[in-house]
Order: C-alpha cells, then structure tokens, then sequence
C-alpha cells in the first residue's frame, strides 16, 4: 500500500522502491522491503523480504545492482548493502560504522549513491551526539574512506559525472542548502540559499544532469502556515 524512495534504472525501464503494507511483526516491528517495478511489463518483484527495514536505494549506473540500508542481521543497526537487480545475489557493505541504535536508515545513512564508475558508494553518516560525515566505500577491496569530516549533518552526497565534484545538503549555513565540494581542490561552495527555500531531505535526492545541473526537489514558506 505505501510506495516511497523511488530511483529509476540507468539502463532499463524499470522502478526500485521501498514498499511496506502497514502489518506488524510478532515482535512490534514493521517490516519495509525494497521491489521493483517493471514499467513495461507492468509487473511488481519483491526483491527483499523478512522482519527487516530496507531503505533508500539506488540503481547502479551499469543498471546491475541497488545499494541500499537495512538492519538485516541487527535489529535497529542499519548497514549498507547491495543486491542485484533480479534478486539472486546479495552482500552486505558495511559492518560497525558506530551507529546509534534506533536511528532509522534514512537518517542515519542518507541516500547511498554510486560513482560515476560505480567503484565506490556515498553515504553519509549521522551520529546524534558524536562526529558525524561523508564517506565512500571502495566495492572492491571494501576500503572506507571519510571524504567530509562535519559537525553539521551533511547528507545525500552524489559525485558528478566527471567525478571531481560531490553535491550534498546541508545545514552547515542555518537550513538545508545545496553545497558541492570539490574532490581535487578540497573547496566548498553553496549554490542554493534563498530566504524562505528549503531544500528536501526525508524524501528527497540529488541527481546531476549532465557536468552543471543539478536536479533536486526544495519548497518555500509562504507563512506560518502554508508551505509548498
């Protein structure tokens, strides 16, 4: 019944999203699984199931696989993972990234995102009390590496497809703001922050079309009581 956290394929017409049906668990839990939608053929497949939480993926540029957060294995700890397209191959990324329990995947990782040659994934890491940032994961000697050391929650990073650049939101300004640090200079920069705009974080992504566009989603108080 609830369909959220959509990302298209690059190669294909097909739809990866979060999906639940509002059941509950015989331990209090509800489950969120992750499935594919199939524009063509008008088909559903569930790709993941079980008493878990998956969130937030992302197709690989290949069109291959989909990162995504999940507490499979740790109630509550959420973990980067990856699964392929059809279902059959699965592998957790990441293990004790120090994670503050109950803190939900879409808080606590952000929206993982591939490089442009899809040797690495983005991900941001929220704390709470402690040191929070931007890292990436090299998929093949699983390396991790902090990119963004931050005191602020800088999260959603997506690297340019020239890969020298990565935008990420922020509120490191006062509200959530669009900021590109450069991966050779080691600069920053903010490129959005009108008074009243406010970019989107809970069901939002950031996404480059082509090497200076950026496509993202934001609204705008009118008053203290309308928003769009």
């Amino acid at each position: 019944t609830s369909a959220f956290f959509p990302d298209w394929s690059p190669t294909e017409m097909k739809l990866v999203y979060c999906t639940d049906k509002h059941q509950i668990s015989s331990n209090g839990r509800r489950p969120q699984h992750l499935a594919v939608y199939d524009y063509q053929t008008r088909k559903i497949s569930k790709l993941t199931q079980g008493d878990v939480f998956d969130l937030n993926p992302d197709f690989s540029n290949d069109g291959k696989w989909i990162v995504y957060s999940s507490d499979e294995g740790s109630p509550e700890v959420f973990n980067l993972w990856k699964i392929s397209v059809d279902g059959l191959q699965k592998e957790q990324l990441t293990n004790n990234l120090n994670l503050n329990p109950a803190t939900t995947g879409n808080i606590a990782l952000g929206r993982p995102s591939w490089s442009p040659d899809d040797q690495f994934i983005y991900f941001s890491v929220y704390r709470q009390k402690s040191q929070n940032g931007i890292y990436r994961i090299s998929l093949q000697n699983k390396t991790l590496e902090e990119v963004i050391t931050s005191r602020w929650m800088d999260i959603c990073p997506v690297a340019s497809p020239d890969h020298s650049k990565l935008a990420f939101i922020s509120k490191r300004s006062g509200n959530n703001q669009i900021w590109i640090y450069n991966l050779i200079t080691g600069k920053y920069s903010q490129i959005t922050g009108e008074e009243n705009d406010h970019i989107s974080t809970d069901w939002g992504k950031l996404e480059w079309i082509g090497g200076n566009t950026l496509l993202f989603g934001e609204y705008s108080f009118e008053s203290k009581n309308d928003a769009i």
